[in-house]
């Protein structure tokens, strides 16, 4: 009760001018929603130590003991490497410092909200809904900039999208992701057309920062199509040649990246990321070809990849839990489809459509490239999709619906 009436008196969710009883009701619906992901995951066997949402508590009650008896330890062990050889090993999965970090994060944040929920993981999942609560109604205020319209599609899209709320609201990193990416696109259009502030330049550094420590392959995504959508906002006259340029150059600098630092192998990196999810096999495990780490490899195994990434599970693949995901996959689909043949004119700010295009069509490619696990495909794409849902939405002409139902006459 107590956090329901909060969500309702904080300014900046009062900003996004939804009635108190709607945000009541989507912070209620997350908070459920959460604990059916904890309940669903200590289903399956061992879930204490198999499970990552369960494992993420069971070692974070170490961690609430830790910081009780010796709060410095607690904060010096996240820089701590007990590796040799130095930081490096930055995109190595195993005897990584920086592997480690990303779980090292998690379990200490468990460990801090262990403190104020009495140890409880369902009631962690109320805290933690409280914080990731600001990434929809982040966005949802961003799309709001562009269109006072259809109002009812992007609340679909921000608060009740089935799968990205399955994915967001359980205790893992995909809410502080999707949290983390919502921020920065609304702090950086706050600039664009309110206020610019140094707290906001702040803000959208440490977000970039905790991207980076939770999950950096987001960065190669992100951060290209970011400084592309900057720069095109100052020349909107050039957007396309801005992006189209950009892609051609960022593509370039990937492939070519080991002739300026050897150890900065970007296509061999990714081709290792896919090995080693190989290896795990795995019950929804995808057979497929070892990618090759250079242009023709990648543009081979590049219909491999979109598949994987845009249209898995295929229909009737899987058990019966993994129907929503399908019709997730054909919702994008249809929205591609309306956004082709059913195109608003005029186009709503286009950097920032193309921005969110980029984002999320690349995250999900770099998704389909490395995971061949469906069910992993799943959970990492949650941040990506309602990105590109919100670009497409954005894109359609909703209105001439209403047109053709009004022209139809019995």
């Amino acid at each position: 009760m107590f956090f329901s009436w909060l969500i309702t008196r904080i300014r900046f969710n009062r900003k996004s001018e939804l009635a108190p009883v709607l945000l009541v009701f989507f912070f209620v619906f997350r908070v459920i929603t959460g604990c059916i992901y904890g309940w669903v995951h200590s289903l399956q066997p061992d879930y204490q130590t198999t499970m990552d949402t369960w494992k993420f508590f069971s070692d974070g009650l170490n961690e609430t003991k830790l910081l009780i008896n010796d709060p410095a330890a607690f904060f010096k062990e996240l820089v701590r490497n007990p590796y040799q050889g130095g930081f490096g090993r930055f995109f190595s999965t195993s005897d990584s410092y920086w592997n480690d970090l990303k779980h090292n994060i998690m379990i200490k944040f468990a460990g801090i909200l262990n403190l104020f929920s009495g140890s409880n993981y369902y009631v962690n999942i109320i805290f933690y809904n409280f914080i990731v609560f600001f990434g929809p109604v982040a966005l949802y205020r961003s799309v709001r900039y562009f269109t006072s319209e259809n109002k009812n599609i992007y609340l679909f899209l921000c608060f009740l999208f089935p799968t990205t709320v399955f994915w967001t609201c359980g205790f893992h990193k995909e809410g502080l992701l999707f949290t983390s990416v919502s921020l920065i696109i609304f702090y950086c259009l706050k600039a664009f057309y309110s206020t610019w502030r140094w707290t906001s330049v702040l803000m959208i550094i440490f977000l970039f920062g905790l991207i980076f420590l939770l999950r950096n392959n987001i960065i190669f995504a992100l951060v290209p199509a970011w400084l592309l959508w900057m720069l095109s906002h100052h020349f909107p006259k050039k957007t396309q040649v801005i992006f189209v340029s950009g892609v051609v150059f960022f593509l370039l600098l990937f492939f070519t990246s080991k002739y300026f630092i050897p150890r900065l192998d970007l296509p061999e990196s990714v081709r290792q990321r896919q090995i080693e999810f190989m290896l795990l096999g795995g019950n929804t495990y995808v057979q497929m070809d070892t990618l090759q780490p250079n242009v023709m490899g990648f543009v081979k195994h590049l219909p491999i990849a979109a598949d994987m990434a845009f249209l898995r599970p295929h229909p009737g693949e899987g058990s019966f839990f993994y129907i929503p995901f399908t019709i997730e996959s054909v919702t994008v689909i249809v929205f591609a489809i309306l956004a082709l043949t059913r195109k608003r004119k005029p186009m709503p700010d286009k950097p920032f459509l193309y921005f969110m295009l980029m984002y999320a069509i690349g995250l999900l490619l770099l998704i389909g490239y490395t995971i061949t696990n469906t069910g992993a495909v799943i959970r990492y794409r949650s941040i990506a999709f309602p990105f590109l849902l919100m670009a497409l939405a954005l894109i359609i002409n909703w209105s001439s619906f209403r047109k053709n139902r009004a022209s139809i006459k019995f």
